[in-house]
């Protein structure tokens, strides 16, 4: 078992094929470094998964607004700032106040 530090997943380099990150990308108080950390696990030509909060002033309930710290488009813009490449949204019917975006890294 490998626990992630505040700034870093604690990876070693070119470690995995895929990282999915479920619910937890707006807790990321570093994702500059904890992308970087990220960034350097997953082997070139692998995937990076993230399941998060729909943030959406006017949609979304109180709760999420104040707990998620930013929206989709944020997230997206700080991971391809990271090196990641967006590759498209998945749609999944079932999931009604979340959103799932796949990143290849080159």
């Amino acid at each position: 078992m490998v626990e992630a530090l505040e700034d870093s997943v604690a990876l070693p380099a070119a470690s995995v094929d895929l990282a999915f990150v479920c619910d937890t990308y707006h807790h990321f108080e570093y994702p500059r470094s904890t992308l970087a950390s990220l960034y350097a696990a997953i082997r070139p030509g692998g995937s990076l998964v993230i399941l998060d909060f729909e943030r959406v002033p006017g949609k979304s309930d109180d709760w999420v607004l104040e707990h998620v710290r930013a929206g989709k488009e944020v997230f997206r813009r700080e991971i391809e700032s990271a090196g990641f490449r967006f590759e498209r949204e998945v749609k999944v019917e079932d999931l009604k106040e979340n959103y799932v975006l796949r990143f290849r890294r080159p």
